[in-house]
């Protein structure tokens, strides 16, 4: 291997490392996200999580503009699984609900959750 196809290979390495350091930054802010958008916050967020599968843990997240993600732990212990939620805020029940990502995740130019939509629809 040359000396230069292995320092493209150390930049294509160190480009993915640092975009999964960027991707695992957990965003919280409070005072910042306007309250007709809801607080965003790792209880207001985990409020959404029901069902047969309760959450473990909530592991990184970030609201925009009414829009936000979640990566999540669900289920029983010997079953559970990673998930990447899209949540919209719903002004009338005060609280963070879940969105079809198959919807919610089509590209659409001027999208105003552009942060939301590449952390929230691009993993599993």
């Amino acid at each position: 291997m040359s000396i230069a196809h292995a320092g493209r290979w150390l930049t294509a390495l160190l480009i993915v490392v640092g975009g999964v350091l960027v991707a695992t930054r957990t965003h919280e802010t409070t005072a910042a996200t306007p309250r007709s958008y809801g607080f965003c916050t790792r209880t207001a967020l985990a409020r959404a999580f029901g069902g047969p599968f309760r959450l473990d843990s909530l592991d990184g997240f970030g609201c925009e503009n009414g829009a936000a993600y979640a990566w999540a732990t669900v289920g029983p212990h010997a079953h559970e699984i990673g998930v990447t939620e899209v949540l919209l805020w719903d002004q009338r029940a005060d609280r963070w609900r879940f969105t079809s990502r198959q919807t919610w995740c089509v590209p659409v130019i001027g999208r105003r959750a552009p942060t939301v939509y590449q952390l929230g629809c691009f993993s599993n």
